[in-house]
C-alpha cells in the first residue's frame, strides 16, 4: 500500500486526534523490538511533535527509519497518511 508522504498538518493535533493516533501506533512498537512504555511514550510524543510542527509524513518516516525497522517506519507513514 501506498500513501502520499508530502501529507502535512498545517496544525497541532487536538487532545483527541493525538489519542486516537496514540492507539493506532502503539502496536507498532510492542511488535517491533518490545519497546519498554517510557521510551514507547517518549518516542510517540516526538511522532506528534513532528506532526504538530508540520512536518511531512515522508520526514517522519526517514526520522523514524534511524529508531525502527523500515516496514514499521512505513507503516506508521500510512498511518498518519491516513
Amino acid at each position: 500500500m501506498s500513501y502520499d508522504g508530502t501529507i502535512s498538518m498545517n496544525r497541532k493535533l487536538t487532545e483527541e486526534e493525538t489519542h486516537e493516533l496514540r492507539i493506532k501506533l502503539i502496536p507498532y512498537f510492542t511488535t517491533d523490538g518490545g519497546m519498554g512504555v517510557d521510551d514507547m511514550a517518549d518516542f510517540l510524543d516526538y511522532i506528534f511533535t513532528m506532526v504538530s510542527n508540520s512536518k511531512a509524513v515522508e520526514y517522519v518516516v526517514k526520522e523514524l527509519d534511524g529508531f525502527c525497522s523500515p516496514e514499521t517506519s512505513k507503516k506508521i507513514g500510512q498511518e498518519l497518511a491516513t
